[in-house]
C-alpha cells in the first residue's frame, strides 16, 4: 500500500468524529522545487487528493509557500 493511501485511510477513520485541518507547502512538498516557480504543476494525482479532501466538510485544506 502505498504512503499517500495509507494516510488517506488514517484520515478518514480519525475524520469522523473531529475537523481536520491540513496545510501542505506546495513548493518541494506537493511538487518538486522549481527555479522558477511559475514551472511548478501539481501532478494530477495529487490534485485529485486535495479536491477529494477539500469537498468533505469535516476537512479544510490550505495550501502555502515561501515565495
Amino acid at each position: 500500500m502505498k504512503q499517500v493511501d495509507k494516510l488517506i485511510k488514517l484520515i478518514k477513520a480519525y475524520g469522523k468524529k473531529k475537523r481536520i485541518y491540513f496545510f501542505f507547502d506546495y513548493d518541494g512538498v506537493l511538487t518538486p522545487i522549481q527555479s522558477n516557480p511559475a514551472t511548478s504543476y501539481l501532478e494530477t494525482n495529487i490534485k485529485r487528493g486535495l479536491v477529494s479532501l477539500s469537498t468533505n466538510p469535516l476537512y479544510k485544506v490550505a495550501i502555502v509557500s515561501g515565495r
